[in-house]
């Protein structure tokens, strides 16, 4: 009974990997890059007044803005290059991955429900231990 279960899922999982649409999402590149440049420009401004005002001598105003930025904006970087992989990888390299969801809407899901370092573990793991194993496997972040 278990093992016709599992036999089931793996051939669930093999189908959806072998026919399920590609995802190629449109980039809008004038609004991403209109709000990292504001957004940039606004924490950068704020953690040069934090530093300046505050007396975080220890460390530098540019430290601490590329710090901020690498925080704050981290989520969204990764989201935009994933995104990119989506839209300009070929279908033979996509199509490898045997997991269901695909690593790319894994790392998707991963990031929107995770924080940055853990997401960014968990995308890290699924590459190189779960995808990287035999046989077909669904895993969810």
């Amino acid at each position: 009974m278990v093992f016709n279960r599992q036999a089931d899922e793996a051939q669930e999982v093999r189908t959806y990997c072998d026919h399920h649409p590609l995802s190629r999402p449109e980039m809008a590149w004038g609004k991403w890059l209109s709000g990292a440049v504001c957004g940039c420009a606004v924490w950068t401004l704020g953690t040069y007044a934090l530093h300046r005002f505050a007396g975080m001598k220890w460390l530098s105003a540019t430290d601490v803005a590329l710090f901020s930025l690498l925080v704050l904006t981290g989520k969204s970087v990764a989201r935009v290059l994933i995104k990119i992989y989506q839209r300009y990888a070929g279908e033979s390299l996509r199509r490898q991955c045997n997991c269901m969801p695909s690593c790319s809407e894994y790392a998707l899901l991963a990031l929107e429900k995770y924080s940055l370092p853990r997401a960014l573990w968990l995308i890290w793991r699924r590459l190189t231990v779960t995808c990287a194993s035999p046989g077909y496997h669904k895993d969810y972040p």
